[in-house]
């Protein structure tokens, strides 16, 4: 049961990333609004609560911790520069906070998050949430200064801190559950759906009633700005995907098989998709020029081609390219299919 526990979570890191990779490639092709949007922001979310979780079931020490995450800025400032929207170097301020509450209760844990969450809400509320940002172009001006960063990083960012690093929590908060047993898939799943449906119902009734664009931002579900029904919303596709999975893993045979070696090797992919595949898209002039077919198409033609290189990849290497340089550089071995 064990096993099958970590390859639906293996499996719901696949699928997490699939959603990432439609969102990010519809956004630089310019292909907004339709049914993209049901994604926007929960495919994120979903990935940050399985960090969350690989994080409280590896029980790594917090030295560990704070070495990953040093990785990871370096890895994620770096690919900053190809892709602004980068959101790696935000994992790694998540990890390094995370190292101080590794020991914490679930209950403490999810109290943890609400109170980010309304931390999050208050600034957007009484800052200024639009500082930095040019919303036509989605430049952020000052994104290379020490101010400017601080702010994007912890306030107004793609992933800022506050509140996203409570979808951390949340995961980490879940793996303190018995995950193997089928009642708890269940409750996951359905208790992530009616999550899920009562913040968006929620969020469209008052937004319709009221008519009013502040309150819309306030009370929408939209990640930017990431105010509380979205964190609800983020939370319950969260926990519908990964009760799901945990569900159908042992189900499925030869397909689960197939679909946890790209679970394992989401950093090289994640990456792979920006320097690749959206390289691919500046070559051919589809930057800010495509249409929602093309972003569709181009979104499932990278990831399966990411779903065969990983099972090629991994029937030599085990994990991925940047999972090893990742485990080499920070001192955990050189091949460990131990998830994080």
């Amino acid at each position: 049961m064990e096993r099958a526990r970590l390859h639906g979570l293996d499996i719901a890191r696949f699928l997490a990333f699939v959603g990432m990779v439609i969102v990010n490639f519809r956004v630089v092709m310019g292909a907004e609004g339709g049914a993209f949007d049901l994604l926007n922001g929960k495919a994120a979310a979903s990935f940050v609560i399985l960090a969350g979780l690989g994080i409280g079931l590896s029980r790594a020490a917090p030295t560990l911790m704070w070495r990953r995450a040093g990785f990871l800025f370096v890895l994620g400032m770096i690919n900053s520069m190809i892709f602004p929207a980068d959101i790696i170097h935000f994992y790694a301020i998540y990890f390094a906070l995370a190292a101080f509450v590794l020991n914490w209760s679930a209950r403490a844990l999810l109290w943890l998050a609400a109170a980010v969450v309304i931390l999050g809400a208050a600034a957007v509320i009484t800052l200024d949430y639009d500082a930095g940002w040019d919303w036509k172009t989605l430049d952020y001006h000052d994104f290379w200064t020490a101010g400017g960063f601080l702010r994007n990083l912890f306030l107004n960012g793609w992933h800022p801190v506050f509140p996203w690093i409570g979808f951390l929590f949340i995961g980490m908060a879940f793996a303190r559950m018995q995950l193997q047993s089928g009642m708890v898939q269940g409750t996951m799943f359905f208790g992530g759906l009616l999550l899920l449906l009562n913040a968006s119902l929620l969020s469209g009734f008052i937004i319709r009633a009221s008519g009013d664009a502040e309150l819309a931002q306030i009370l929408g579900t939209a990640p930017i700005p990431p105010m509380p029904l979205f964190m609800a919303a983020g939370t319950g596709a969260g926990m519908m995907l990964i009760g799901g999975c945990l569900w159908l893993a042992p189900k499925m045979g030869a397909i689960t098989a197939a679909l946890t070696a790209p679970g394992r090797q989401t950093l090289t992919l994640y990456v792979a998709d920006i320097v690749i595949g959206m390289g691919a898209m500046e070559a051919l002039g589809l930057i800010g020029a495509g249409t929602h077919k093309q972003a569709l198409i181009w979104s499932g033609a990278f990831c399966f081609a990411s779903l065969i290189f990983a099972n090629i990849w991994a029937r030599r290497f085990g994990i991925g390219p940047l999972e090893y340089l990742m485990r080499r550089s920070t001192g955990t071995g050189n091949n460990s299919r131990k998830a994080l």
